[in-house]
């Protein structure tokens, strides 16, 4: 699996914060990306709860694709796309991979807010 997050990108973000906030940043987007993977959760239902599942895959695929976290976007979108047309079986792919590609970034997260700790 490639990387979960666009290096580049990703430190185009952070460098847009102080050094002293980017800790502060970096757990708010490991909090960002864990609510909305509740909110997916409580919503793949069955039958899945298609416009609660519609919301919280909108925000992550934004918040993704502006941190550079191309596979989560992709896979947030396919979910979305899924849940507006209402279709199980693609839901049910879009989930899967959604479902590993958050837990990638959320690692990559953590391992930049154990640097950024390391630093302060």
């Amino acid at each position: 699996m490639p990387a979960a997050l666009d290096a580049v990108r990703f430190a185009q973000v952070l460098a847009l914060v102080p050094a002293e906030g980017r800790l502060a940043l970096l757990e708010q987007l490991s909090a960002d990306v864990r609510a909305a993977a509740a909110e997916v959760a409580r919503a793949w239902t069955v039958p899945p709860d298609w416009p609660a599942l519609r919301r919280p895959c909108h925000r992550l695929a934004g918040l993704a694709g502006t941190i550079g976290a191309q596979a989560t976007r992709e896979a947030a979108a396919r979910l979305e796309e899924a849940a507006r047309l209402r279709d199980p079986a693609a839901a049910a792919a879009a989930h899967d991979r959604l479902t590993r590609a958050e837990a990638a970034l959320l690692a990559e997260i953590g391992a930049a807010r154990h640097r950024a700790a390391a630093r302060a």
